[in-house]
């Protein structure tokens, strides 16, 4: 996660236009990836918080891993939600761990919003976007701006590019009233 310092109000909202790029990425003639599953479900905690202790988000994971024919040592990206708020970051963190177990210490963990700020209702959009993309091009792509890494967000975030062997990963979102949307993909066969 883009842990930063507790003082920090989150990543700002944009308003980027998608258009031109999304266009030729979804014209393509060949996939550029594969849905190997997909999870929704909810927390009840609150209208715009999700339970601190990160189970609703690591039971949701747990489920998906099976239903997309994954063990947690397939996935070696994982696309956070990644607010850039310290009570979010340290819920997903706590999610990533308990889904993953001993793996969440090699899991790479990217937060789009970082760069891109928070799109809102197109959020996981681009942020699935950037996971097929780091896919495609074996590479983590670096969390932008994240100086000091929250030490209560034990995960392996990305803080400079890496090459990588990427064959699948999870993308998730979380939304208002403790939605939880969950993807796995996995890399085209070429």
């Amino acid at each position: 996660m883009p842990a930063v310092p507790s003082s920090s109000p989150g990543t700002p909202r944009s308003c980027h236009c998608w258009w031109p790029p999304l266009r030729e990425w979804v014209c393509c003639r060949r996939p550029l990836a594969r849905l190997a599953g997909w999870l929704t479900g909810a927390d009840p905690t609150g209208l715009a918080d999700q339970d601190a202790t990160g189970d609703a988000l690591g039971r949701a994971i747990g489920l998906l891993l099976p239903r997309a024919a994954l063990q947690p040592r397939d996935v070696a990206l994982y696309s956070a939600h990644g607010t850039a708020t310290p009570s979010n970051d340290r819920m997903e963190a706590r999610a990533v761990r308990q889904a993953f177990g001993g793996h969440a210490d090699r899991l790479r963990v990217i937060a789009a919003k970082s760069v891109v700020g928070h799109l809102l209702g197109a959020a996981g959009l681009v942020e699935t976007i950037v996971a097929i993309e780091s896919m495609r091009r074996s590479v983590h792509p670096p969390v932008a701006n994240l100086n000091t890494p929250d030490p209560d967000c034990r995960v392996r975030t990305v803080r400079q590019a890496e090459p990588a062997d990427l064959s699948a990963a999870i993308c998730t979102s979380l939304g208002f009233g403790g939605q939880i949307g969950l993807l796995a993909l996995r890399r085209a066969r070429d």
